[in-house]
């Protein structure tokens, strides 16, 4: 497994020789993590000023740690990342041109690590400090504030997110134009943004026009066309159009395979994405086949340890789930659980994503006993943990048991579970509207089914309020609202 292997040398390389990494296997190694050629080409930038500069700006640690981050040994990357930052502070001081460089890495290890109230503040210290050295137009500063969004969104603040795309967005734009990476991947980013509020429209018009100008600018066999190629299937999906996302991500998938080959990690993230819209479009065998070949590269490539490996085998357990292979796939997932615990720990975004479907697929088989038994032998009981709950991704484990006893017609406790989901989502999410919406629903459905009509009522205008603002007044989740109202108002009387 040559992930493996060149982990244990990098490792090694770092313990021997600190500073000085043989330029042979500097070569081998980016050739076998199969960097995009412009990654590459930067690494070796960094290479040549190492050799340059050497011990005096910490070159050389923040190289290994970005071969670190390739390898995905995230925790790695981001304390040597630190350690760089903090002595080119201490060294060089905080408004040195070599301090300000290494933001970006530092931003991108706390994503990385899940850090994501550090990423909010790493990034606002990066535009302060931007804007006192080179000014508000910057290409430095713009880089800052598109990060400072990307962290808003990942704490589901989209509206925050938002305001920074339309306002800044428009104003580099007409500096620097449409055609320049940061520009084009701005409006990347803020498609994405819009897609997790539900305005899929949109989204898709501004990935069609992203993907435009790309094709105009870079060509269709670029790996940023791809990129972005992927992301507008992906909204296509979500909105059932399933035959246009297929056609779009196999284009992605064969161009991926000829530009990079069929190992390559890029490569590879298609064929899963491709994998989940074979499963919609009920092709459950050709889905599970090549969730199972994605799977199997990583573990070989990658090595079993690597988050992408980790990934694919939690999508393997979905495809298997939705080909009816329950008990397979209620194994891969408890695998999967397992060793996210053990590396990250109970905590991890990806520990308690897993741990949520698998608590799904046991309440769609209506395995009640068994949601709750692998909700507290991971996280303990809920009545202790319902006080601890503080953050989102924790709260949506919690809401997947509040599922399962509102299905066992236990509306204390459901009614108890999303009270304190809905007062961890208002405080960390403010005005943001999407991510309550399920909450409402759900509480909704409680009360009505313990004949509070009244509350139901309090509940669901609230909710066809926000469905308005989000969907329109002709969506699909307004009418549900509409209906669901006009039951409460039709029970009271």
């Amino acid at each position: 497994m040559k992930f493996i292997v060149i982990k244990e040398t990098l490792e090694s390389s770092y313990s021997h020789y600190h500073f000085e990494l043989p330029l042979p296997f500097k070569h081998s190694l980016l050739s076998d993590i199969g960097i995009y050629q412009e990654n590459v080409a930067n690494l070796e930038c960094q290479a040549e000023r190492m050799l340059n500069f050497g011990r005096e700006l910490n070159v050389c640690e923040l190289w290994f740690a970005r071969l670190f981050k390739a390898l995905g040994c995230y925790d790695r990357y981001h304390e040597m990342v630190r350690k760089v930052f903090e002595w080119r502070e201490r060294n060089l001081g905080a408004e040195h041109i070599e301090t300000i460089l290494v933001f970006e890495d530092l931003f991108n290890s706390l994503l990385k690590t899940g850090k994501l109230v550090d990423m909010e503040i790493t990034a606002r210290l990066w535009i302060n400090t931007s804007e006192r050295l080179y000014g508000n137009e910057d290409l430095h500063t713009f880089r800052a504030y598109v990060s400072l969004a990307s962290s808003l969104v990942r704490l589901q603040r989209y509206e925050e997110a938002e305001s920074i795309y339309n306002t800044k967005l428009k104003s580099y734009e007409s500096i620097f134009g449409s055609g320049i990476w940061p520009v084009l991947l701005a409006k990347h980013n803020q498609a994405l943004n819009l897609q997790r509020v539900g305005k899929l429209k949109e989204a898709t018009e501004l990935f069609r026009e992203s993907l435009d100008i790309q094709h105009r600018t870079y060509g269709e066999k670029d790996p940023r066309w791809f990129f972005t190629a992927c992301c507008l299937a992906d909204v296509l999906a979500e909105q059932d159009l399933w035959e246009e996302s297929e056609s779009l991500m196999s284009v992605v998938f064969e161009g991926r395979k000829k530009l990079l080959g069929i190992t390559h990690v890029d490569t590879l993230n298609t064929a899963a994405q491709l994998a989940i819209i074979l499963i919609h479009r009920n092709q459950m065998n050709e889905a599970e086949e090549l969730s199972r070949y994605v799977m199997q590269q990583r573990q070989h490539v990658l090595g079993p340890e690597h988050p992408h490996t980790v990934v694919s085998e939690r999508e393997y357990a979905f495809t298997l789930e939705n080909n009816h292979k329950y008990r397979e796939a209620e194994a891969v997932y408890r695998d999967v659980i397992n060793r996210n615990v053990k590396m990250w720990g109970v905590e991890h975004e990806d520990t308690l994503h897993t741990l949520k479907s698998l608590i799904y697929m046991l309440w769609s088989q209506r395995k009640y006993n068994d949601c709750e038994d692998t909700y507290r032998s991971i996280l303990g009981d809920w009545e202790t943990d319902l006080q601890e709950t503080t953050t989102l991704e924790r709260a949506s484990v919690l809401s997947e048991l509040a599922s399962v006893y509102l299905s066992q017609e236990k509306y204390g406790e459901t009614e108890l579970i999303l009270g304190r989901i809905l007062d961890i989502q208002k405080h960390s999410l403010g005005t943001q509207d999407t991510p309550i919406l399920s909450t409402l629903r759900n509480l909704g459905y409680c009360y009505r089914f313990q004949s509070k009509y009244h509350e139901a009522e309090e509940v669901d205008r609230i909710s066809l309020l926000k469905k308005e603002k989000i969907y329109g007044l002709d969506g699909k989740e307004t009418v549900w609202s509409v209906i669901n109202l006009a039951l409460d108002l039709e029970y009271q009387e």
